[in-house]
């Protein structure tokens, strides 16, 4: 509890000229972003779920800012929590962490420690086009989507468009078998370049533990495009998973499955006017198989999603989507399938 109410105590003790640019070189700032949702949820054909629900959808505050120490040297700092404006809960907590780190900035690039996205999350810039909606984020269907614990990133300076970045993910637990240990057993790194509206993107996760797909411990190859001419902006992601060094050397018996993932998402946006018109269509397969070599599951997943924001004012806007996902399991001959309608509005401050 003591936890879950720090940073409004942190924000409650600071003066108000303080958070906006005082002493502390710093800000408040965050989201609200809250979605009523229909979800129509046909189980392998064999019974079918309509329910109406309301979803906070990572509805974030934050605290971040930065100190100059010498000409061209900083201090930076950022701590971003989650919060829950539809029940005020998420697992037991009032507050769940997102991004905190510190560390130092200049002309030799940014270097900080603590909880981020990988460098391969961040590669996608803003190929997912429903980030964060129930139903739209490409989590539903593609690893990798991870906010990694024990971090250190170091990313350069652009350079005639590029720009590259490591970060190594430190497992803390020596006693463990599955854990990576080493300095660099676990990392996510990563090049990209952009210029005249086109933005190209390359990056690898080793070993990294991302819970995704029910999986630790993944292999991730990401490749991203996209590309902005006057107000339609195109986007292309692809990638291949594949269970990480811990599955080799700690298999034990037939129970233990390696995981191998093939996935995409297209994403089109155009703007016109106060509207922007929103279109995604993405695809995963994945197969699992047991020390033996025998298949224990095989299955494809395509999700759409259509959309359309309507901006209210600088950083408000409403909007209304729609989300249709189908998973085939090739082994049991059965296919589930969701539909989700949502309306919403998101405010930034």
């Amino acid at each position: 509890m003591k936890k879950a109410i720090l940073p409004l105590a942190i924000a409650a003790a600071l003066p108000m000229s303080a958070l906006a640019a005082g002493p502390i070189d710093g800000k408040v700032y965050g989201k609200v972003n809250i979605t009523a949702v229909n979800e129509d949820h046909d189980d392998a054909g064999s019974s079918s779920e309509d329910s109406w629900d309301l979803n906070s959808n990572a509805s974030r505050i934050g605290f971040k800012g930065k100190t100059e120490l010498s000409e061209g040297l900083y201090a930076i700092y950022k701590a971003e929590f989650e919060i829950q404006v539809d029940d005020g809960d998420k697992d037991g907590e009032t507050f769940s962490q997102r991004n905190i780190y510190g560390g130092l900035t200049g002309n030799f690039g940014t270097i900080f420690a603590g909880k981020h996205d990988t460098v391969l999350k961040l590669a996608q810039k803003k190929v997912d086009l429903f980030n964060d909606l129930d139903g739209g984020d490409v989590k539903n269907w593609m690893s990798g989507e991870t906010r990694a614990s024990n971090v250190i990133n170091y990313t350069t300076p652009k350079m005639g468009g590029f720009s590259a970045s490591l970060m190594t993910v430190l497992g803390e637990d020596s006693d463990s078998d599955n854990d990576q240990d080493g300095l660099l057993d676990s990392y996510s790194a990563g090049v990209s370049y952009s210029a005249n509206g086109l933005y190209l993107g390359l990056a690898r996760d080793e070993n990294v533990d991302s819970g995704s797909q029910e999986k630790d411990f993944l292999d991730i190859t990401r490749i991203v495009a996209t590309y902005k001419f006057d107000a339609l902006t195109l986007g292309a992601m692809i990638q291949s998973a594949e269970e990480g060094d811990n599955y080799s050397d700690n298999v034990t018996d037939a129970t233990d499955d390696s995981y191998d993932e093939d996935s995409y998402v297209v994403s089109a946006a155009y703007k016109a006017g106060k509207f922007t018109w929103k279109l995604q269509y993405g695809e995963g397969e994945y197969e699992e198989e047991n020390a033996a070599g025998a298949k224990t599951s095989e299955s494809e997943e395509e999700w759409l999603q259509l959309g359309v924001d309507y901006k209210l004012g600088k950083k408000t806007k409403v909007y209304a989507y729609y989300s249709n996902g189908e998973e085939d399991d090739k082994l049991a001959n059965t296919t589930d399938e969701v539909t989700r309608f949502g309306l919403g509005m998101e405010h930034k401050f």
